[in-house]
């Protein structure tokens, strides 16, 4: 009886370090991702929205909920977020953690919204440009007029 309790403290310790170890590098992970944008201006969502859509249809809502998912999951600050920005490219995982990546978020996100499929969204201009279509068809908003 006292062995069982010792291989499941063992169990647990092996568990708990392993757990750790995971959790420690894929925030190293993140962090090498955020990384990649160091000389790039920090934009509040109305400063972008401005300088990329101002003058089309796209609302700033759209922008807003694009930057917010975006960025909870690749962990790169949404100011540092460009609608050229592409997934497979800019905002792709670290090698090694692609199983692990939090753009799949995104991808669920837009499959449960749109009630089909993510594939052909390249860029984060292709998710705002997503977003609100699926938007302005669901009658949750007028287009927007530039201004």
């Amino acid at each position: 009886m006292p062995t069982e309790g010792i291989a499941v403290s063992i169990a647990i310790v092996v568990l708990t370090a392993g757990a750790a170890l995971v959790w420690f590098f894929g925030r190293r992970a993140d962090a090498q991702r955020a990384s990649r944008f160091p000389e790039r201006p920090l934009l509040d969502p109305g400063e972008l929205w401005r300088g990329f859509y101002r003058e089309s249809e796209v609302s700033r809502e759209s922008v807003e909920t694009a930057l917010r998912l975006v960025s909870e999951a690749t962990t790169v600050p949404a100011g540092k977020i460009r609608p050229t920005d592409r997934f497979a490219a800019e905002l792709a995982p670290e090698r090694g953690w692609e199983f692990d990546d939090g753009l799949a978020e995104v991808a669920w996100y837009v499959e449960s919204k749109s009630k089909g499929s993510s594939e052909g969204l390249e860029t984060v201009d292709d998710l705002i440009r997503l977003l609100d279509r699926l938007e302005h068809e669901a009658g949750e908003r007028e287009p927007v007029q530039a201004t």
